[in-house]
């Protein structure tokens, strides 16, 4: 059963693909050439994948054409094709957090969101880029070298889960993986045009409850994909100790359910800290002014102050980074330059400053928690500035303020503190065409509420599925 390029399926959602499979309209098969085709005559450029095994899977799709001729079986991602960011094991394939460091070994088992992905009828086509160890706001690094953002080549997808953000964009893979510890999936989504939720933590398992701060999720490119593979990626696992499962509909199912009556939503623009460019600003408070206009909420008028997690965040996150590496038998003069230099810098051993790190989490909390006795849902930019440059370092000045201590994402980090549900959502472009997103944060647990405002948003004002020149 041929498929062509210009047959509408690379802008098809996953829904739509596997709906499409299962109906024997078209065949996973076609739809993992269909893929392969333009990785290959595209990728050479963006820097997405840094692993792709078209062999394998091609075998794949062909197992889950052969069960759906067989007939009688549900897939929800029949032949829907995904890449897996590379801090993810998919069996036969190497994991190697964008470093040399971790050689080129296959790894002999899938993690559970990969299995499950699978599970559900997904064919794995390869590993995603990230910068080493996902510590960078953009994605490079010297044994992979630059990702670049699909809407202009010049600029960067974001970090940490670039290259899963570059690939969705550019209609590489229909979906990917990603995770988010400060940020990862909500910058690439919003500098990419993407959906990115980061769930409730420990939503979707992960494979050693590795990192409090990091919670696994998706790049999509509409809100209706990243519920589904909730329902499919979701829930309780033994190898994650923390993981949870949640009562209720399914995330997918609950999309086109009422909203919680009562429901009170305030804006910030910088939660009293953080510099922000005023296009950004702007484009962001546009996206939540449509959302008033299409939800049920109240509109909470108070200011919203929150103190900055930035510092504690990364003494956190470079001291566990360390441990994990010792653990692990990591040789740090094998890490790139730039990550030696930062844990160098951030990563101390003197308990007063885990203290003091343990300290500003709990006041974090503290102050979040009242802030959602007064709230439901929080509303800000997703980031403080458009894409940089590429190859370019976080901006140290941002709207005319120094922004060392706040960089591009610096309303995210608090979220991972809290354990909570954040969505970014496509808010709308630059007028240098770059894209901006609306976060939407709520309470532990409140994915589907989330997912319920940002459904009815996208189809209020619905926005690209692909970056205008891979369309």
């Amino acid at each position: 059963m041929p498929v062509s390029p210009d047959d509408g399926w690379i802008g098809a959602s996953a829904q739509e693909q596997a709906q499409a499979v299962s109906e024997r309209r078209v065949t996973a098969e076609a739809l993992a050439r269909l893929y392969i085709e333009r990785i290959e005559r595209l990728d050479g450029k963006l820097g997405a994948f840094v692993h792709v095994d078209a062999e394998a899977a091609l075998s794949a799709a062909y197992e889950i054409d052969k069960r759906c001729a067989a007939g009688g079986v549900v897939l929800p991602l029949a032949g829907v094709a995904f890449a897996v960011k590379d801090n993810a094991h998919v069996a036969g394939m190497p994991t190697r957090l964008g470093s040399a460091a971790f050689g080129d070994s296959a790894q002999p088992h899938d993690d559970p969101i990969t299995a499950r992905l699978r599970a559900a009828g997904g064919v794995v086509l390869g590993k995603t880029s990230m910068p080493e160890l996902g510590m960078h706001s953009a994605t490079s690094s010297e044994t992979f070298g630059l990702t670049r953002n699909p809407w202009n080549l010049d600029h960067t997808p974001g970090g940490s889960s670039g290259g899963s953000a570059a690939a969705v964009a550019a209609g590489l893979a229909s979906i990917a993986t990603g995770s988010d510890g400060g940020g990862s999936i909500r910058t690439p989504a919003a500098f990419c045009g993407l959906v990115g939720l980061k769930p409730t933590t420990s939503l979707v398992p992960r494979s050693n409850g590795d990192s409090a701060l990091t919670a696994l999720g998706f790049l999509t490119r509409t809100v209706a994909e990243t519920a589904r593979l909730l329902d499919v990626a979701g829930g309780a696992h033994p190898c994650d100790r923390g993981s949870v499962s949640m009562a209720g509909e399914r995330f997918e199912t609950a999309l086109t359910l009422p909203l919680a009556p009562g429901l009170r939503i305030v804006w910030s623009p910088d939660l009293g800290y953080a510099p922000i460019e005023p296009e950004i600003e702007h484009i962001a408070r546009r996206a939540f002014d449509r959302l008033l206009m299409t939800a049920p909420l109240e509109s909470i008028k108070m200011t919203v102050i929150l103190p900055n997690i930035y510092q504690a965040w990364v003494q956190d996150a470079f001291n566990f980074a360390l441990e994990d590496l010792h653990s692990k038998g990591v040789r740090i003069q094998h890490l790139d330059k730039r990550t030696r230099r930062l844990l160098d810098i951030h990563s101390r051993s003197d308990p007063s400053v885990y203290l003091e790190v343990r300290r500003a989490f709990a006041e974090i909390e503290r102050q979040a928690a009242k802030l959602f006795s007064e709230v439901d849902i929080l509303a800000t930019p997703s980031t403080a500035c458009e894409p940089f440059g590429a190859g370019s370092e976080i901006p140290s000045v941002i709207a005319g303020r120094a922004a060392e201590w706040t960089g591009a994402e610096p309303l995210s980090m608090f979220v991972n503190v809290l354990g909570a549900p954040a969505i970014s959502v496509p808010a709308g472009v630059t007028g240098s065409g770059l894209p901006v997103g609306l976060q939407l944060v709520a309470r532990r647990f409140e994915d589907r509420t989330l997912l319920q405002l940002a459904h009815m948003l996208e189809r209020a004002s619905p926005w690209l599925r692909l970056a205008p020149d891979y369309a």
